[in-house]
């Protein structure tokens, strides 16, 4: 891992993942929905995500802007 790695959080919510991918939440709520993109639910409501998780994601190019709009 390279230091930009460590510029994220180890845990991400929902709001962070898509900003640091610059897609809408929408993009992000339908990867996990999906089973694309695993995430934990903390308490009732709060979705995140592991740093680790989402960058191997991202590795595979499994994120689309097409979503977005």
């Amino acid at each position: 891992m390279g230091p930009e790695t460590y510029a994220l959080p180890a845990v991400l919510d929902v709001a962070a993942a898509s900003a640091f991918l610059g897609v809408n939440r929408k993009t992000i709520y339908a990867a996990i929905t999906s089973g694309d993109l695993p995430a934990r639910r903390v308490g009732k409501r709060r979705l995140v995500i592991l740093r680790h998780v989402l960058l191997a994601w991202l590795s595979q190019g499994r994120v689309s802007r097409s979503e977005d709009r």
